[in-house]
């Protein structure tokens, strides 16, 4: 963001898969009140885990993340290389559970 031209007041860092509690929306509000921000931002990932917060005292966006590969064949061919090793590789069953180790119930097995 700050490459962008964004200038942030603060950073706050949380972990990856992280539940927001009351307590974090209060020190995040508490953090923009001292800093004067008029916005919080966040990933897209993350401003769905803030809905379970409900309603919030602060302005919250969500920033838009894309990744890209350079050079984007390289990906490319690694991942049609891991389908094809996925193709070639016999289905097994799971013992006792009625479906082959990709998730298919047995009587939808592919030849």
């Amino acid at each position: 963001l700050r490459a962008q031209g964004w200038s942030l007041a603060r950073t706050l860092a949380f972990r990856d898969h992280y539940a927001f509690t009351r307590s974090d929306i209060s020190s995040i509000a508490a953090a923009m009140k001292d800093t004067g921000a008029v916005l919080a931002l966040t990933t897209e990932k993350d401003a769905v885990r803030f809905e379970a917060c409900g309603a919030l005292p602060f302005t919250l966006a969500a920033v838009p993340m894309a990744v890209v590969f350079d050079p984007q064949e390289t990906i490319e061919g690694a991942l049609l290389a891991a389908l094809a090793r996925g193709r070639s590789r016999p289905r097994q069953r799971l013992p006792g559970s009625g479906v082959n180790e990709g998730g298919r119930p047995l009587d939808e097995e592919r030849p």
